[in-house]
């Protein structure tokens, strides 16, 4: 599926590699930012767990 799209956006950039390669870069970058903000979500849901809540299926 990626390397599909990123073989339609090569035939758009076709004449210009560079203009290609930027584009790719901030992709790269945008996708890092997304991942780091889910995983810093994903941080704080685990922070947020308190261990005596009753809610929990360990609790006795």
């Amino acid at each position: 599926m990626v390397l599909k799209h990123l073989c339609e956006i090569r035939q758009v950039y076709k004449h210009s590699l560079s203009q290609y390669l930027r584009y790719l870069v901030k992709g790269i970058i945008l996708s890092i930012k997304k991942l780091n903000d889910e995983l810093s979500n994903n941080n704080k849901k685990i922070n947020n767990f308190s261990i005596t809540d009753k809610s929990n299926i360990f609790y006795y």
